[in-house]
């Protein structure tokens, strides 16, 4: 198994566990995500802090800019890169809505295939030029992920 394949099947585990749903530090992404209902995603039970729903945003916002950059490089090296900054950072989540949330979670299992797709497509350079921000991308799951974790049990 070369490190690509290493690094996807590290990516793929954090967000979709094992059989029963665990990553190795515990729930994985998706599974902390499984059950939330729109009203507790939408929910901000400390003040001034970030919604389930608006981190989920938020890791799409970064995903989805991960793999633009990461296809757009591959196929021209010499690309403008994505725009990126506060405005694409924290994007505002729609109304809430039992549809809106699901169409949110669809996005995200969208851009796991597109990155597991995306990742193993890349020479070793890239990969290797890449990797620290690969490696970002995972570690910016996990920390979010156990935000979701914590907020999921502090609304009733």
């Amino acid at each position: 198994m070369n490190r690509r394949e290493e690094f996807c099947r590290l990516f793929a585990r954090v967000y979709a566990g094992d059989e029963e749903g665990e990553a190795f530090h515990g729930p994985c992404t998706r599974a902390i995500l499984t059950g939330i209902p729109a009203e507790i995603a939408a929910a901000r039970p400390i003040a001034g802090g970030h919604t389930i729903w608006e981190l989920v945003l938020h890791l799409l916002a970064w995903r989805e800019f991960a793999c633009d950059r990461l296809e757009l490089r591959m196929a021209n090296p010499d690309a403008s890169l994505p725009p990126s900054g506060p405005e694409v950072d924290f994007p505002e989540p729609p109304r809430a809505s039992e549809e809106a949330w699901k169409a949110a979670l669809e996005r995200l299992d969208a851009n796991q295939a597109r990155l597991l797709a995306t990742i193993p497509r890349m020479d070793d350079a890239a990969f290797d030029e890449r990797f620290a921000s690969l490696r970002f991308l995972l570690h910016h799951d996990l920390y979010h992920g156990g935000q979701i974790g914590i907020l999921r049990k502090a609304v009733p």
